[in-house]
């Protein structure tokens, strides 16, 4: 579900954030990557935010004797103990910087000359956009298994490698689409030939309808309990189609001529990969939204609570 103002394509959130910090501001706290709340960790009251200085402090105070108060004195910083809090950019800088990062052509050279931000700036945001895009992966695979009976799949396998000069390095998506919900999802299958159908079937119900390609790995599913109907180009049928999950290898050629741009170390490749997934996971208007959870989700998983 989308926060209110949320449904914001590239342009919308440049005209909304640019040079705007308490707009920035205000998304980042909406989204839970500022903090909304802050305990006083002495006399466990809440503090009161200092909007001039960035700070929250604790204005309680302990009687000391007949006429005398002594006033707490905590305070901490808005960022620190947050997933920001060694990034020293201006929130609205912030927030353009993830919004023009999940656009389908980002670019180092436009963020350095429109953000005027430092190539180690860019180096860090960078680094921590991979990061959530790598939790983002790891944690979309559903706890629950998909479909059931009669419900309405459409299930693909897309093969991502570099193309360049790491011979064999190569990865194999497999995105099953839920119709009648819109709910999707993407799992790395390690070896097609022996992994694909029991990946399937951890993930997807027995009895669901699957619509596929004609690929041979795919022939052996109705002997595991599924509805396995084949799109072909011959079919007169037109709701037999993988339409759904097809749209979601959008950009494919731009992701390899990323690769081809990358480092040629493997260990970057993951990288790319999860981030085209993100990017082609979510619709553009509600793409930021999104990575803003994930950042705040990413964030309660790495940084100790305050």
């Amino acid at each position: 579900m989308l926060c209110f103002g949320c449904e914001l394509n590239e342009f919308d959130a440049m005209k909304r954030f640019w040079m705007d910090d308490d707009e920035a501001i205000s998304c980042l706290r909406l989204h839970g990557i500022l903090p909304s709340k802050v305990t006083c960790p002495h006399c466990h009251s809440d503090c009161e935010l200092r909007k001039e200085r960035n700070i929250w402090q604790c204005l309680t105070k302990t009687k000391v004797g007949e006429s005398k108060y002594r006033a707490c004195g905590f305070t901490l910083n808005d960022r620190e103990g947050t997933v920001l809090d060694k990034i020293d950019v201006s929130p609205w800088k912030l927030l353009l910087f993830f919004n023009h990062w999940l656009s389908r052509c980002w670019s180092y050279d436009l963020m350095a000359s429109n953000l005027m931000l430092t190539n180690d700036t860019i180096l860090t945001l960078s680094r921590l956009c991979f990061a959530v895009s790598q939790f983002w992966f790891d944690t979309q695979i559903p706890a629950k298994p998909f479909g059931g009976s009669g419900v309405v799949l459409e299930i693909d396998i897309c093969h991502f490698d570099d193309l360049t000069e790491i011979e064999g390095w190569r990865q194999t998506v497999l995105g099953a689409y839920e119709r009648h919900t819109d709910r999707l999802f993407f799992v790395l299958v390690e070896d097609v030939e022996n992994s694909l159908i029991p990946v399937i079937q951890r993930y997807i119900q027995k009895g669901s309808i699957l619509y596929t390609t004609d690929r041979e790995d795919f022939l052996p599913l109705k002997e595991y309990g599924y509805e396995h109907r084949v799109v072909s180009a011959s079919s007169t049928d037109q709701d037999i189609n993988i339409r759904g999950i097809k749209s979601k290898w959008h950009g494919l050629r731009s992701w390899k001529r990323r690769i081809r741009k990358a480092r040629r170390e493997e260990k970057y490749h993951p990288r790319y990969l999860s981030r085209y997934l993100f990017v082609n996971y979510y619709l553009s208007p509600d793409r930021l939204h999104h990575f803003l959870r994930c950042v705040a989700e990413f964030a309660h998983e790495s940084v100790p609570e305050r």
